[in-house]
């Protein structure tokens, strides 16, 4: 019989140090990209404005439909009146500007008023006090312009169904 000695006991390769660290290096390279890119593609994203429908507008027919609208005097005019006594809260454009104005450009309630509710809310404003103030601020009647008669306001109602339409992807606005 063979006795086996301690000498003669296959002996367990040491641990290559080298081969650890090169385990760990590519661990972490592979987990790094994956754990990236699972932030980028879980992250919130802002939410994209609404999609709304315009309501019939008497001021886009009476123009003959938004192209024609978009050539008139009246889409100019009614440009310049929004400039002039809605951009300080609006913005050129429509866009909200926090904590003045909401955005009119995506506005679900401006676009499901038909332009006599339109006419209406601009001459009466929204106080601070309405449950529907969302700003904190008042909309003074007539964007605080008491100059402004029916004619101006429904040119502004001209440009802003223009913004929305514009919003919507349906029409390019002239340029300035």
């Amino acid at each position: 019989m063979n006795s086996a000695g301690p000498n003669d006991r296959p002996h367990a390769r040491p641990a290559d140090p080298y081969m650890i660290r090169a385990l760990g290096m590519f661990a972490l390279f592979l987990t790094f990209p994956a754990v990236l890119i699972s932030a980028i593609l879980l992250s919130p994203k802002p939410p994209a404005p609404p999609v709304v429908s315009l309501v019939e507008s008497a001021v886009v027919n009476e123009a003959g439909g938004m192209q024609a609208l978009l050539a008139s005097n009246l889409y100019y005019e009614g440009r310049e009146q929004f400039i002039m006594n809605c951009t300080a809260c609006h913005g050129e454009r429509g866009e909200e500007k926090p904590n003045l104005g909401k955005d009119i450009q995506h506005s679900r309630f401006v676009a499901e008023l038909d332009d006599a509710g339109l006419m209406n809310y601009i001459k009466v404003g929204r106080r601070v006090d309405d449950p529907l103030n969302t700003t904190g601020i008042d909309m003074p009647p007539k964007g605080g312009s008491q100059a402004l008669n029916d004619n101006d306001i429904t040119k502004i109602i001209a440009y802003i169904r223009a913004i929305q339409a514009a919003a919507r992807g349906e029409v390019e606005l002239p340029e300035s």
